[in-house]
């Protein structure tokens, strides 16, 4: 379908109609934009997935409470001071 878009772009493009061809691209890019946000997010919500950090710990789903985000800071973390007392 990519290719036959493309074709039919450059068929208007080279028949010197610049409204029409401008408007097939904008319209062709914002599908492609579209569709690969939709892949993005789609990776990233798929449940059951291990999720691997930017240093390549296994990071755990945390629970929808906010008791869980308390529970997962280190200790040496919870006992510094903070900066703005």
């Amino acid at each position: 379908i990519f290719v036959l878009v493309v074709i039919v772009i450059t068929v208007f493009a080279l028949l010197q109609l610049k409204n029409i061809t401008w408007a097939l691209l904008l319209i062709m890019n914002t599908a492609l934009f579209g569709y690969l946000m939709k892949l993005t997010v789609d990776s990233g919500v798929s449940a059951g997935e291990t999720v691997i950090g930017p240093d390549g710990t296994i990071i755990r789903r945390a629970d929808s409470d906010d008791s869980s985000l308390a529970s997962s800071v280190p200790q040496s973390m919870a006992n510094q001071p903070q900066a703005g007392n």
